[in-house]
């Protein structure tokens, strides 16, 4: 048939080719851009080098990001300028650096960065990155940042949250640890944190990449996030979480028995004219280890597979209306 045409869906090997047609266009625009600027305190021969990588970022100096069209980023490897710009004008303010760093090596070399503000006073950046041959760190929306002071180092956990946490966390940026209590009740095996790590840096669970606010784990137990900032430095952040068991002591049980306890097999109750939809047996981290349906306020529950230790016993309805703890021998 005449004057119909087929479409042919691309073969995965001309994808591929339009991936790094796409990358390479980036990259040469943000080469470009690197180089649209005023008279450059520092000079830089991209014919010298060989790879290229990028960098999108603001300047912090003394904690205000910098917002100047006459202000420069400087890139150094051993005192050489590897790169050089000015801020790109968006929205009417000049914060964003579009800086392409040069090198002859693929990867490995340590950069250094400079600053010089409009009074043409050059400021010295604290912190670094590793040279990665066509690699690209930071983005318009999560600009990578340059500190004038080292403000945290390049692997920290900045920040980090649950919604159903009742307090903040404890950061500790020596021992590497965080430490969030949550509501008691919390279900610990699928918990969604929100959490901000130092510019550039990116964090994995068991090697499985991490992103705030998405990626679900079970924190039953302590969790070992591996954070690797943008100077390729690596460090192993533990995070524990732990229930608020605080408000057990308020609840009334006069009204409701649990018995024997400490008990060996079975736990024997009576709600007290209260009504239960649901028994949840739960560890000391939370997790809920044993469901039982009751349709009787009066029962009993086996907890002979237990292991020997410290548990609550939850009597649910539309919300956990009554814990108690107690022991298994």
């Amino acid at each position: 048939m005449t004057g119909v045409s087929k479409h042919r869906s691309p073969v995965p090997g001309h994808r591929s080719k339009i991936k790094n047609m796409k990358k390479q266009i980036l990259v040469l625009v943000l080469t470009a851009i690197s180089f649209i600027s005023f008279a450059q305190p520092w000079t830089v021969n991209p014919a010298d080098y060989e790879f290229t990588m990028n960098i999108i970022g603001q300047v912090s100096i003394s904690g205000t990001i910098e917002d100047n069209a006459s202000n420069y980023v400087g890139a150094f490897v051993d005192e050489v300028c590897v790169g050089v710009c000015s801020p790109v004008e968006d929205a009417g303010e000049y914060k964003l650096f579009y800086l392409t760093v040069y090198s002859n090596q693929s990867s490995g070399e340590t950069v250094e960065f400079k600053f010089i503000d409009a009074s043409e006073n050059e400021i010295s950046i604290s912190n670094t990155i590793v040279f990665e041959s066509d690699g690209i760190i930071g983005d318009a929306d999560a600009p990578f940042i340059w500190f004038d002071t080292e403000e945290y180092s390049s692997t920290d956990i900045l920040e980090f949250s649950f919604d159903e946490q009742v307090s903040s966390a404890e950061i500790n940026t020596t021992t590497h640890t965080v430490s969030v209590l949550v509501e008691n009740g919390t279900d610990l095996t699928n918990l969604i944190p929100e959490f901000t790590l130092a510019p550039g840096a990116t964090s994995q669970i068991n090697s499985a990449d991490q992103q705030s606010g998405v990626t679900a784990n079970d924190y039953s137990s302590d969790v070992i996030y591996v954070v690797t900032g943008a100077d390729a430095s690596t460090a192993n952040w533990t995070v524990s979480v732990e229930l608020d068991n605080s408000d057990v002591e308020q609840f009334n049980f006069d009204k409701i028995s649990v018995y024997p306890n400490p008990t060996t097999n079975y736990l024997n109750y009576d709600f007290g004219g209260l009504q239960a939809e649901s028994i949840q047996i739960v560890d000391l981290k939370g997790k809920v280890i044993k469901i039982q349906n009751c349709s009787l306020n009066i029962g009993r529950i086996d907890v002979s597979e237990l292991k020997s230790g410290v548990y609550f016993i939850r009597f649910v309805n539309e919300r956990i209306f009554r814990v108690y703890k107690f022991v298994k021998r």
